[in-house]
């Protein structure tokens, strides 16, 4: 389970990355049409699009390479079983937020859906799919926070599923 989710996780970091590199095309592309006076209409909702899904989508990798900020040198002069018990507390937090939150986005992409909810502007967009992208990146991410939960529990190693 372990390792399948690592590989999740870079997968859809990976995918990250393209759609930025197409989003970069895109709005090359929309800036040489403008300085013709030709624009590409939708080019700023699907630049939004891209950005939230990037975001989302690459949090569970930043979380497995434990790439989040954290205050370092206040954990280097507290004992060991201190922070321990601080990692397991915020650790718990942590992962309640994020189910709470998995939830409401889902019940959110749900209505989205139900409802045919679009984004308002010269080219209406559906807004279901990129909620349900965003809803897929918090359960990945809500995942790894456990994980990484049992592994400052010391309930799993991080290595033992990996191969």
């Amino acid at each position: 389970m372990y390792s399948f989710l690592r590989k999740l996780s870079i997968y859809s970091s990976s995918f990250c990355g393209w759609l930025l590199a197409i989003l970069m095309v895109i709005i090359f592309f929309d800036i040489v049409m403008r300085t013709i006076d030709h624009p590409i209409l939708g080019v700023a909702e699907l630049s939004m699009i891209i950005m939230l899904t990037t975001v989302y989508l690459g949090l569970a990798n930043c979380e497995q390479n434990h790439g989040h900020i954290a205050v370092d040198f206040i954990q280097e002069i507290i004992p060991k079983k201190i922070v321990k018990v601080f990692n397991i507390m915020c650790g718990i937090l942590c992962v309640g937020t994020l189910v709470v939150s998995t939830y409401f986005m889902f019940i959110n992409t749900v209505d989205s859906y139900v409802g045919d909810e679009a984004m308002a502007g010269l080219v209406p967009i559906v807004i279901w799919p990129v909620k349900a992208i965003i809803t897929f990146g918090l359960l990945l991410y809500t995942i790894q926070s456990f994980i990484n939960l049992l592994v400052v529990m010391s309930f799993i190693k991080p290595n033992e599923d990996s191969e």
